[in-house]
């Protein structure tokens, strides 16, 4: 997203919106002004952003560049309600509010606007619909510019540190899922097991760790029992018929696939390999 030369220039919205009256329209593509927020009020649907789909839900909060190409497509069986508004930049007067300002000085923002590209979606946008809610009804009660650009500031300025905020908690779920995976992957019978003990959803977990790893829960899991098993077979005197039992697999025929589609050799293999010759 662009932010040079923003001297003297302030975001306002030029529109803002509640689809009530047309909770299953879908839209064409389009494109228009700096920046899009749309808040899930209800229902479900999808927007696309430069043909990349976004999927959403109740309390999701998707910030788009509206400069991309995108449209809303609503599902047809779910009625979906969204609130939202579209910002453009103008000429302003307003000091505290010029976008050099919040895009420059303000360090959370400087850091979230300046890497944006595209859309990102935050789970659980509860905390800025009310301010989203406000502006709206500023904007719809034609009030006063001064006080519609100081609304507009205090979204743009609180949207990073949500999103900041969002992204240590979820660096953090992290953490705790490989750890837990790392100290039971032997007894793990389940994905709902692992997000029980890390109090979440277990799509949404699935998800996170998916989009912070590049692997799923069970790949990961799995590669763990693997790397178990390695060192079972190198350093241990546990049959091949049991390995699996103790790594967690419960399947010889399972543990032997998997096995050697990772390391390229079989088990059994593998343990003549790089068992340290007896002395």
């Amino acid at each position: 997203m662009k932010t040079t030369n923003l001297s003297g220039l302030v975001f306002n919205p030029d529109n803002a919106y509640i689809n009530s009256d047309w909770k299953h329209y879908s839209m064409s593509p389009h494109a228009h002004g700096w920046l899009e927020l749309n808040y899930i009020v209800e229902g479900s649907c999808t927007y696309l952003v430069n043909d990349v789909p976004y999927d959403l839900s109740c309390r999701n909060l998707l910030v788009l560049d509206s400069s991309l190409p995108h449209r809303k497509i609503f599902h047809p069986d779910t009625p979906c309600t969204v609130l939202g508004a579209s910002f453009t930049m103008q000429e302003g007067i307003i000091g505290l509010a010029d976008a050099d300002i919040l895009l420059h000085k303000d360090p959370a923002a400087q850091r979230f606007w300046s890497l944006f590209t595209a859309a990102r979606v935050l789970p659980d946008g509860r905390s800025i619909y009310a301010d989203l809610l406000n502006l709206y009804e500023i904007f719809c009660n034609e009030e006063s510019s001064f006080y519609l650009t100081c609304a507009t500031a205090k979204l743009l300025m609180d949207i990073p540190r949500l999103f900041t905020q969002y992204d240590t908690n979820r660096i953090d779920y992290i953490r705790q899922i490989k750890l837990y995976i790392q100290y039971h992957y032997s007894k793990i019978r389940s994905v709902a097991e692992i997000a029980e003990h890390v109090n979440l959803n277990p799509t949404y977990m699935e998800r996170i760790f998916k989009k912070c790893t590049g692997n799923t829960i069970w790949q990961y899991l799995t590669s763990l029992r693997l790397e178990a098993a390695k060192n079972l077979l190198t350093h241990s005197d546990i049959s091949i018929g049991e390995i699996d039992t103790v790594i967690g697999m419960g399947s010889r025929q399972s543990f032997y696939i998997q096995f050697k589609k990772k390391y390229g050799i079989s088990p059994a293999d593998y343990r003549q390999a790089h068992r340290p010759p007896v002395s």
